[in-house]
């Protein structure tokens, strides 16, 4: 027998007991939802959702990130060069 035949055969009393958990389990879900809802629905002062990252702002923070990673190769080579000089040369 599968669930749905032997359910025809529970008692009333098992009946009621399967409904109530049910009416809880769906109004645990119903209330995650609402909560997903109410997250998802929040938006910054220029009206645009929170958990939304627009396609520009990401990509300046990729530029940025290249930059910056560019500038600390740069400084990295310049300092090993003046070790260098330094000591070449010695102390100016």
């Amino acid at each position: 027998m599968d669930f749905l035949t032997d359910i025809i055969t529970w008692s009333p009393a098992a009946l009621g007991t399967l409904l109530l958990v049910a009416l809880t389990l769906l109004l645990q879900v119903r209330k995650m939802c609402r909560d997903l809802h109410e997250w998802h629905n929040k938006e910054d002062d220029d009206g645009v959702k929170i958990w939304y990252v627009r396609r520009s702002l990401e990509e300046a923070i990729t530029k940025l990130s290249e930059s910056i990673d560019l500038q600390t190769t740069l400084l990295t080579r310049l300092i090993d060069r003046v070790e260098n000089m330094e000591r070449r040369d010695g102390p100016r």
